[in-house]
């Protein structure tokens, strides 16, 4: 998603319709999950999946950073991101 204001509900709804059977879709960012586009508009991304659907989020914990501070937790935290992504575990 590439604007977030005015949340482009039209083409969103759209890109749904093309995967009616899916049960589950992913959110994934690198930011921290209370940080970047996922705290602001979860509300508009869960709206039209009704209980049809699940939306799941993939990324960093809720930090007060954006950012860890240490090289060896970045990467253990960027591996474990991409993991939850494309549901490796």
């Amino acid at each position: 998603i590439e604007q977030q204001y005015p949340f482009p509900v039209a083409d969103y709804n759209a890109v749904l319709a093309i995967y009616p059977n899916v049960q589950e879709l992913v959110w994934c960012q690198e930011e921290p999950s209370n940080q970047g586009a996922w705290y602001q508009i979860l509300h508009h991304l869960r709206e039209p999946l009704g209980n049809k659907q699940d939306i799941l989020y993939a990324g960093r914990p809720a930090s007060a950073s954006p950012a860890v501070g240490y090289y060896s937790l970045h990467v253990e935290q960027q591996r474990a991101l991409i993991e939850q992504a494309l549901n490796l575990k």
